[in-house]
């Protein structure tokens, strides 16, 4: 029965980890695709400029977010006869038209096709360029809606983002989120980075089913026995795991280290969740828990990893470990992200 479970628990782990999110992206050379792409994942997966690294229809992937640049349709190389079967329009999630300027006819023509099928964001990038003699910034902004409506033969919301000072990436960010259907949604909210404090408690939500399952996984397995305990679990799973979270909440070790700088009272939790994604770490951190047999906040994820499992001591002690590292985590994250609300205050209002 054990085993049965532990085929269980693997197979959640397979589908959290192997879940993707392909997302089009369609707009002109120029328009801050690759910048919104590295905005979106919170790390520079593509490089911005003239000579980036965004090959049209070639996907750029970061932790399961596929991003594809799209290349214009109708050309003489791509033509609307053959362009939604060369590029497999179909499977993809949803697409971004990222512009900031004027629309060829083709492009209104694509998405009034694309807008029957698929979700589709209109984002007018570069929104801290914007400026015209005589104008308002929101007088701008209703010409450039008014003007959407018209190409795309729809009333839909147009999303107006800088990746300079991240205004409206809050709202791009959560709009995709609400789009995907639950499974991509996790996905999308575990490794996309977070504007909102509402963005960074889904995370957290997320990372719990993730730390819960790989607990079960660890305690399954138990390889390591743990120093000074008669426990033993999978380290290996778990320091995985760690290393995991630590990326989806965007913190490098070079982050953690500046924490000092504005969130002094975070020494201890910087150096923490460093120290324990190492195997010495993970040792010291789970013997902590060894013998305190309380648990508290997984219990709702029993149905994945089965009762047995969950009521047993090596679970018990891997969960709660994964539950303080998460929480040293989500501490960090929410500083840094205080901090970056802190720092574009005011730039964009």
């Amino acid at each position: 029965m054990i085993q049965d479970h532990a085929k269980k628990i693997l197979n959640e782990l397979n589908k959290l980890e192997s879940t993707t999110v392909k997302v089009g992206l369609f707009g002109q050379p120029g328009a801050g695709k690759s910048s919104l792409i590295n905005a979106l994942t919170g790390i520079e997966v593509s490089k911005p400029g003239v000579e980036n690294d965004m090959t049209p229809g070639k996907p750029i992937e970061w932790k399961g977010l596929l991003f594809v640049d799209l290349p214009g349709y109708g050309t003489e190389k791509y033509p609307k006869e053959t362009y939604f079967n060369e590029f497999d329009i179909f499977s993809f999630d949803l697409f971004l038209c990222v512009f900031d300027g004027k629309w060829r006819q083709a492009d209104s023509e694509f998405f009034q096709k694309v807008l029957k099928m698929k979700p589709c964001l209109f984002v007018r990038n570069k929104i801290d360029t914007l400026w015209e003699k005589g104008y308002t910034t929101e007088q701008l902004k209703e010409r450039i809606h008014e003007d959407i409506k018209k190409l795309a033969n729809a009333d839909i919301k147009v999303y107006f983002t800088s990746c300079k000072t991240n205004e409206g990436l809050e709202d791009l960010s959560d709009s995709i989120q609400q789009i995907l259907e639950p499974t991509k949604r996790e996905k999308w909210l575990k490794e996309a980075k977070a504007y909102s404090l509402n963005f960074l408690q889904g995370k957290r939500k997320v990372c719990e089913k993730y730390i819960a399952i790989s607990s079960g996984l660890s305690a399954v397995n138990a390889l390591n026995p743990i120093r000074g305990a008669d426990i033993a679990v999978d380290i290996g799973v778990l320091s995985k795991c760690f290393n995991d979270i630590k990326e989806s909440f965007g913190l490098d070790n070079n982050t953690l280290k500046q924490l000092h700088t504005y969130a002094p009272r975070l020494n201890n939790v910087a150096n923490r969740i460093i120290e324990y994604v190492t195997k010495a770490g993970l040792q010291l951190l789970l013997k902590k828990f060894a013998g305190k047999q309380a648990l508290k906040g997984f219990a709702k994820y029993v149905p994945y990893i089965g009762q047995a499992i969950a009521a047993s001591t090596g679970y018990i002690v891997t969960s709660n470990a994964g539950k303080m590292y998460l929480d040293y985590c989500y501490k960090a994250a929410e500083a840094v992200l205080n901090h970056e609300l802190h720092i574009n205050e005011g730039t964009f209002k």
